[in-house]
């Protein structure tokens, strides 16, 4: 059934109108996290990540231009994610021993 039809059918009462399940901010941080922990690219011990609103926000240090761009699409791909904010600083882990 397409939107139209399934829009007139609930508006006369033949079936509800379901909306799309969103993921709590919890389950948004929960899943990116474990998600880039599985990533053998992935420094999640120089990661924070904070989650209000279905809006990410990164925190922390990346090795590389591409391990930022890498944890964002990762974070935008989570269902419920409305806005994703990278505050990550990108440092070479060698440069700090």
């Amino acid at each position: 059934m397409d939107a139209t039809l399934r829009t007139l059918s609930h508006h006369v009462g033949l079936m509800p109108i379901k909306k799309p399940a969103q993921n709590s901010d919890t389950t948004i941080r929960d899943q990116l996290l474990n998600h880039l922990k599985q990533q053998k690219w992935s420094h999640t011990q120089l990661l924070n990540v904070t989650v209000s609103g279905g809006v990410v926000d990164l925190w922390g240090i990346a090795q590389s231009e591409a391990e930022c761009q890498a944890i964002r699409v990762a974070a935008e791909s989570i269902p419920g994610v409305q806005a994703v904010n990278d505050n990550l600083v990108k440092r070479s882990i060698e440069a700090w021993t």
